[in-house]
């Protein structure tokens, strides 16, 4: 399998341009039995940034370990010290990319690998005369600051953030309510009319998360994310028959592959889990037009709801 440090070198050997195509080739190039997509960019998002002078020369890559590290952390200290060296403080601004390859047969036999796109800009002064800050805090993240035009520093760079294998990262993970129901949901994909058809990780990536419970014990969160910049709303379940038939079919059609609608009710918000029910009264009665492997996946939803 590919290495970090192979993604690494990668992600410092190409120069971010109008599309990801460079990147992706230089990546498949050292795992070419293995066809690599990319699947999702989410971007919007951005971090501190670090220290530069008024002529853009670097003084600090992250203002959060500098500022502990000037003066003790004293504030007045800082302040006497640089309230006229004219020092400012950058934003990074980035976009994650999210790339699958398969690795197995498996809904969770891939890997997932995130690419940053990062840019960083000048934000604000450091320090801004009569308007000191009060606390360490406040230096670091002030609530409305004074804010400067925005210019690039140096240009836009690829960094690697992380290389998930996602089978065996689930399988080394201590289980909680989260990683159970995840589990679920890749053993319905895998039971369904989805997984027969496509690869979830053509559809799906996985945000990822350790954190430490009350007993600082290291857990795992596991949210299933779909690659579609816009998701079409669910049908309602009002009414069953076919009408809700064919507005399930429709919506499958807009995703690409069969069951989507049950997979996109159970991985996002604000759903209407009444809509199982509807298709499910639907079944009992008359009318049929789900494979029978997916209505045994609502059968068990049914008798065991559940969502991630």
């Amino acid at each position: 399998m590919i290495s970090h440090d192979e993604l690494q070198q990668c992600c410092e050997a190409v120069v971010p341009s109008a599309d990801m195509a460079p990147l992706l080739q230089a990546i498949q190039a050292l795992m070419p039995t293995q066809p690599l997509r990319l699947v999702l960019s989410r971007g919007g998002w951005h971090r501190l940034g670090g220290v530069v002078d008024r002529h853009q020369q670097r003084i600090a890559e992250q203002i959060v370990p500098w500022v502990e590290q000037c003066c003790g952390g004293d504030l007045d200290q800082l302040i006497a010290d640089y309230a006229d060296a004219g020092y400012i403080v950058t934003r990074v601004s980035g976009t994650t990319h999210y790339l699958t390859a398969a690795i197995g047969h498996a809904p969770e036999a891939f890997i997932q690998i995130e690419i940053e796109q990062l840019e960083e800009q000048i934000e604000r002064p450091l320090l801004v005369e009569d308007s000191y800050p009060e606390s360490i805090e406040e230096l670091i993240d002030p609530i409305d600051p004074q804010r400067l035009a925005a210019q690039p520093i140096g240009p836009p760079r690829y960094q690697f953030r992380r290389l998930i294998d996602v089978a065996t990262r689930l399988d080394e993970a201590i289980s909680n309510r989260r990683i159970e129901s995840l589990r679920r949901f890749l053993a319905d994909w895998g039971a369904s009319s989805a997984g027969e058809q496509t690869r979830l990780c053509n559809h799906w990536v996985l945000a990822m998360q350790e954190f430490h419970d009350h007993e600082g014990v290291v857990q795992l969160t596991a949210k299933p994310i779909p690659t579609y910049p816009s998701i079409p709303p669910l049908p309602l379940a009002a009414t069953g028959g076919a009408g809700v038939a064919q507005a399930l079919q429709h919506y499958d059609r807009q995703l690409g592959y069969p069951f989507a609608w049950y997979f996109m009710l159970l991985g996002t918000r604000g759903s209407d889990a009444a809509l199982i029910d509807t298709v499910l009264n639907d079944h009992r009665g008359d009318y049929a037009y789900l494979p029978a492997r997916d209505l045994a996946r609502l059968e068990a939803w049914s008798l065991r709801p559940y969502s991630v």
